[in-house]
């Protein structure tokens, strides 16, 4: 019960990752707010004004926000026309800004030494074909990780992030319907072989928000069950091996 008497905002909580971090730190008793375009809540997290507003109508400060917002789109770069390129970079970078910056302004006009933790990925290190924008948005995410948890130290707050290797949402769920996809997570994942559980992600972000992790700000925890010191597998194969309606689904979704 680690976040019992606490209050926690987590964008993104309607599915996914989102999801499993909500029932994880429901379950540690924490009282959480969801803020998603799917939820009863629902939230553009690229809209600033909006975030903020939304931050700011919260009962009691969050001691934790969590970013678990995501999207992709996957296409070449000779393919991709830049407002594509820009949708990403404004949802999973941009988005987590804005609800970063909320969070940390309301913590710090109520002296609340709380933290914050973003969700990003493997992919802020490791090049995957045909994602240049969730690549590009999650390479700046780590390094805007870092300079919040220089700036807010002097707060008290802490920003950390945790990086999932392939897991399996609701977004990745086409991925494990092609073969040849699944044998490459399977030969590349150290334990297991198999795709990473949303639970298992949001164990790593209950640990980064709680007191147990009060030493620790500015790192990005690699949570792939071993994948990225072997090798990240590359969505287009299994495009590649699904044939063109595969593609239009991912791409259009």
């Amino acid at each position: 019960m680690r976040f019992e008497g606490r209050t926690v905002l987590v964008t993104g909580g309607a599915r996914g990752i989102g999801l499993a971090v909500v029932e994880r730190l429901r379950a540690e008793g924490a009282e959480v707010h969801v803020a998603d375009l799917l939820s009863c809540s629902p939230l553009d997290v690229t809209d600033a004004a909006a975030v903020a507003e939304f931050v700011d109508s919260l009962p009691t400060c969050p001691y934790l926000a969590v970013n678990a917002v995501g999207n992709a789109n996957l296409q070449l770069i000779l393919e991709q026309d830049v407002e594509q390129f820009r949708r990403i970079l404004d949802i999973e970078l941009a988005g987590a800004y804005n609800v970063l910056q909320a969070a940390a302004r309301r913590m710090v006009s109520e002296s609340v030494a709380g933290c914050i933790v973003n969700i990003s990925s493997e992919n802020e290190e490791y090049p995957s074909r045909g994602l240049s924008g969730h690549c590009a948005a999650k390479a700046g995410l780590a390094m805007l990780t870092k300079v919040a948890a220089v700036e807010l130290g002097v707060h008290g707050i802490r920003v950390n992030a945790v990086a999932p290797g392939c897991t399996a949402t609701p977004l990745t769920a086409a991925f494990t319907e092609v073969p040849s996809y699944v044998e490459g997570v399977r030969v590349t994942t150290p334990l297991g072989g198999r795709m990473g559980e949303p639970a298992e992600i949001a164990a790593a972000v209950a640990f980064l928000g709680s007191e147990d992790a009060r030493w620790i700000t500015g790192r990005s925890l690699r949570v792939d069950g071993g994948q990225s010191l072997v090798y990240v597998p590359d969505p287009l194969d299994a495009v590649a091996a699904a044939g063109e309606t595969f593609s239009s689904q991912v791409v259009n979704g």
